[in-house]
């Protein structure tokens, strides 16, 4: 299997040291180039696999800023794309990847002193500013993945327009789904065949 990324290394007082691995084998190690970056690997998918992208050795003096605070250079890796199989990543699904923050010491305290905690990860970022890992998950079936992509992305667009119906009794919330009403919590048990069918009868595909 293949897989390409489109990474932007940011700089400050010097590039972003990055790690790249999949299912915890390492493929990429090194500065990240200023500006635009592409790297292609080939790898034997698992059934389940995870894409790793660390950011390595950022300090607070890596973050440049004018006498008025405003950020004139960081330091940062900026994830714009993945492809795998030729067949690009829906943003949204990228976006909604977990990026797992390794917080400096004087924001952990900035967190406390406000009667919080740091937050494990962080979503809705595709820019990794502090040092920690982005991951993101796939199957091995990637034309299973392909499909799988849209029903997530449904998931995710219909997070908040739920409604509430009965089943044998009981009130079980849904959002209505390529036509079909379906329970928030229902997992992706479809088949390849079943999510072509819905994907090319939606109008609005």
């Amino acid at each position: 299997m293949k897989i390409s990324l489109h990474l932007v290394g940011h700089y400050s007082t010097s590039g972003p040291t990055c790690i790249i691995d999949i299912n915890k084998n390492i493929f990429w190690k090194g500065t990240l180039a200023e500006g635009h970056n592409i790297l292609e690997f080939d790898f034997e998918p698992l059934e389940n696999n995870t894409l790793s992208i660390h950011h390595l050795g950022k300090t607070n003096e890596d973050t440049i800023v004018d006498e008025h605070g405003t950020i004139t250079a960081d330091k940062a890796i900026e994830l714009k794309s993945v492809e795998i199989e030729d067949i690009a990543i829906l943003q949204n699904i990228l976006f909604n990847s977990p990026y797992y923050v390794i917080w400096p010491d004087n924001l952990v305290e900035d967190f406390k002193n406000k009667g919080e905690e740091a937050p494990e990860y962080l979503k809705n970022n595709l820019y990794f500013g502090f040092n920690g890992h982005y991951s993101f998950e796939f199957l091995g079936d990637f034309v299973k993945q392909y499909y799988k992509q849209f029903w997530d992305d449904e998931s995710q667009a219909h997070t908040n327009l739920t409604n509430r119906i009965q089943v044998n009794g009981q009130q079980i919330e849904t959002f209505e789904r390529f036509g079909d009403q379906t329970a928030i919590d229902q997992e992706f048990d479809l088949t390849i065949h079943d999510l072509s069918e819905m994907i090319n009868n939606d109008e609005e595909f």
